[in-house]
């Protein structure tokens, strides 16, 4: 039998593409435990504070009990995949209760201010599910060219955005995984997966790709009194050029709710969103959904929604290519209007004009009202043409003559 002897250099760069992510980086953590039960949050912010990277040991548990801040550019903290950093909920640890957005006690890991920020490969956890607490995974703030990926974020109550973003630039979301969140306070709460907020002047230029986002769930005394309020996917107001693609979005209350302008919405796959999959309402505009998978909603696939408070219409919107399948599977609107794809009004302060809703597939199951609705008084202007509709409960189409031009269908 002969013996092949492999080069030494061969042998390490083996070993590095059979296991990339334990040779990628050193561990750097400031002399950090990693035990899950030591409080390791000075030791992470001296790392920094420094300016440099944290990188978490492989399989580790760093317990945190107030927030972690990365303050210079091109840093942040980045792990392998299996190691987490585990938030505390004991008294003066991670216990905001009111609605304060970025405090030391309502945020796991926060930047402001900074350039090239990154949070990635971290699982990032909640001690325990707990009520009337107020928490975020992540907030970034007033940042350029973050990249937030391949985390795994669980067990968050109310949180108004489990990733939350203000004003911001150019960034990155992509390849998360935030999921198993519940919420059933007895007073009205939001939990939501990413949320883009309005915070002065708003986001733009921001990739949200590739993510799963699934689980957020409701108590049944909270959804009898307010309804199904967990979101996928929020981007409000003055948040401008969003790309919202390829994200898996399971199981929660509404799958993307947009208020933006200039958004694209494509290739999205959208399963069991309770209220609806895709909602533009508060005058989201100049915006195209394309090639979008919803199915099993509550009340509709696609909703386009005038509004009681926005400054102007939900306008020049384009429905196109998508597939739309299983409205109110369960009866448990049969008392709403269920819809595919439909036109509503929600407040006459505004209204919605100049959308074109094209070419998309509609299967409601026969379970929803309308295969496709327009109602009455919600705007003018909208074109519907070239969809295919199919096995509804009362009608194909249910338009109304002032809001859609004679001869759609």
């Amino acid at each position: 039998m002969n013996l092949v002897i492999f080069p030494r250099s061969l042998i390490v760069l083996l070993l590095c593409l059979a296991a990339p992510s334990a040779l990628a980086f050193q561990e750097n953590t400031g002399g950090a435990r990693g035990d899950g039960i030591a409080d390791d949050t000075a030791a992470l912010q001296s790392v920094l504070n420094s300016g440099q990277t944290v990188f978490l040991g492989f399989s580790k548990t760093y317990r945190i009990t107030r927030r972690l801040d990365i303050v210079r550019d091109n840093s942040g903290i980045v792990g392998d995949g299996t190691a987490s950093l585990l938030m505390g909920v004991g008294p003066g640890e991670f216990d905001n209760a009111s609605k304060a957005k970025y405090a030391a006690n309502a945020v796991g890991v926060f930047a402001s201010g900074v350039s090239g920020a990154r949070v990635e490969g971290l699982r990032i956890r909640a001690e325990r599910l707990t009520e009337n607490r107020v928490v975020k995974a992540i907030a970034l703030r007033k940042c350029a060219s973050f990249r937030i990926s391949g985390n795994d974020m669980a067990n968050f109550s109310e949180a108004n955005g489990i990733v939350y973003i203000g004003e911001s630039q150019h960034g990155v979301i992509s390849g998360n995984d935030i999921h198993d969140g519940f919420i059933n306070p007895r007073s009205r709460a939001q939990l939501s997966g990413i949320v883009l907020d309005d915070d002065d002047q708003g986001s733009s230029d921001i990739a949200i790709t590739g993510n799963h986002i699934h689980d957020l769930t409701v108590g049944a005394e909270f959804f009898a009194r307010f309804g199904y309020q967990t979101d996928g996917i929020n981007i409000t107001v003055r948040n401008d050029h969003i790309d919202v693609s390829g994200n898996r979005i399971e199981n929660v209350g509404e799958a993307i709710d947009s208020f933006a302008t200039n958004t694209t919405i494509t290739g999205n796959r959208i399963a069991a969103a309770h209220a609806y999959g895709i909602k533009f309402v508060h005058g989201a505009s100049f915006s195209v959904v394309s090639g979008n998978v919803v199915s099993d909603s509550g009340i509709g696939g696609i909703v386009l929604a005038s509004s009681p408070t926005a400054a102007r219409d939900t306008a020049s919107n384009v429905i196109t290519g998508n597939r739309v399948s299983g409205v109110n599977g369960d009866g448990v609107y049969d008392n709403h209007t269920t819809f595919g794809i439909g036109i509503v009004l929600n407040g006459s302060h505004t209204h919605v004009t100049g959308n074109r809703i094209e070419n998309n597939i509609v299967d409601t199951g026969g379970t929803a009202m309308f295969g496709i609705l327009a109602e009455k008084g919600t705007g003018n202007g909208n074109v519907i043409s070239g969809n295919t509709v199919k096995d509804w409960r009362r009608e194909a189409y249910r338009l109304d003559p002032l809001s859609v031009p004679a001869g759609a269908q």
